[in-house]
């Protein structure tokens, strides 16, 4: 007798049992599948297999959880593709506006990079890292004046590069 003649027997009885473990008719499907073919030509007599349906349902149970690790490991992997597909694929409202968020923050730091030495310097201390504008005239031996000029011309580059690229009102 040979391990086909086992898993046809027990066909359906595997798939049912898979699907319910794994909650997945195509895992289970897959599993027997993936079973028949690697038990195909095995005889009995020929393994020192004991119970033959038990080591069925192990090899099967096996091969679903090898199949849900793969596709576990390529979800992630499609997680790792350019945001125009990432948004194809969840298209939801809540998601597309945190992208927008990310593309926006990414302009406005390219526009921070591009900023004069001096400005955004200044503009750093005071925006990001909350220096004070005295603190920032003492640091960099410059007036409070010059400070808030500074500022200003940077708040103004940036609301102009964020203009450029289409993201102000």
């Amino acid at each position: 007798m040979m391990f086909d003649q086992v898993l046809a027997d027990h066909q359906t009885e595997l798939r049912a049992y898979l699907s319910r473990r794994f909650g997945s008719d195509f895992i289970a499907a897959e599993a027997v599948q993936d079973a028949c073919v690697r038990l195909s030509g095995v005889s009995l007599a020929e393994s020192s297999v004991k119970h033959p349906k038990a080591y069925i349902f192990r090899v099967a149970t096996n091969i679903a959880i090898d199949l849900l690790r793969r596709e576990k490991r390529q979800s992630k992997q499609h997680a790792a593709l350019d945001d125009s597909h990432v948004i194809e694929t969840f298209p939801g409202p809540c998601f597309q506006r945190s992208m927008e968020q990310r593309q926006r923050l990414a302009s406005l730091q390219r526009a921070i990079a591009d900023m004069p030495p001096r400005c955004r310097e200044v503009f750093i201390r005071h925006k990001i890292r909350g220096c004070s504008h005295a603190e920032i005239a003492s640091d960099l031996g410059i007036t409070r004046n010059a400070v808030e000029k500074l500022i200003i011309r940077g708040m103004q580059f940036c609301r102009a590069r964020l203009d450029e690229a289409g993201w102000t009102d």
